[in-house]
């Protein structure tokens, strides 16, 4: 039979603690990724030093992205579509994404189209809002603000 002494008992029960962490943070991690996949996010703004741009609703309808399981990326951007791939660390609020191949149409006014296709790509931060409907991809020097379009 075994002794069942303190240490023994708190050996157990920083064994426990250990593994229900480990599960929390496994939990965590898919909440954040079930929240990156899935919607339709649209741009809604553009934040970038002082300066903040906010969209229309039209201008956000043609301005959108979604990712999915696949690690593939497709976006709209006005009047033509792109595909990229992208990865996360989901934890550590990191996502990369490849350069975006896109259609090559003459938009009208393409220009934030332009600079979402231009600056979006690349190893960046996101995070989500408490509710997890709006969620902001982060470079160096700017902050796109996508919104989910089921809302």
């Amino acid at each position: 039979m075994i002794a069942r002494t303190p240490l023994r008992r708190s050996a157990c029960i920083a064994l426990l603690l250990a593994t229900t962490s480990a599960c929390a943070s496994l939990d965590a991690r898919e909440e954040r990724q079930s929240a990156l996949i899935g919607p339709t996010w649209q741009l809604a703004g553009i934040a970038e030093g002082g300066s903040q741009t906010t969209l229309t609703a039209q201008q956000s309808q043609e301005l959108t992205l979604t990712f999915n399981v696949k690690g593939e990326a497709h976006f709209r951007l006005a009047c033509n579509t792109g595909n990229a791939r992208w990865t996360a660390q989901f934890m550590e609020g990191r996502i990369q994404i490849t350069p975006i191949a896109t259609t090559r149409k003459l938009c009208p006014d393409p220009e934030i189209a332009n600079r979402v296709g231009r600056e979006l790509p690349g190893d960046r931060r996101y995070r989500f809002s408490p509710d997890e409907k709006t969620m902001f991809i982060q470079s160096d020097t700017v902050t796109f603000r996508f919104v989910d379009s089921a809302d």
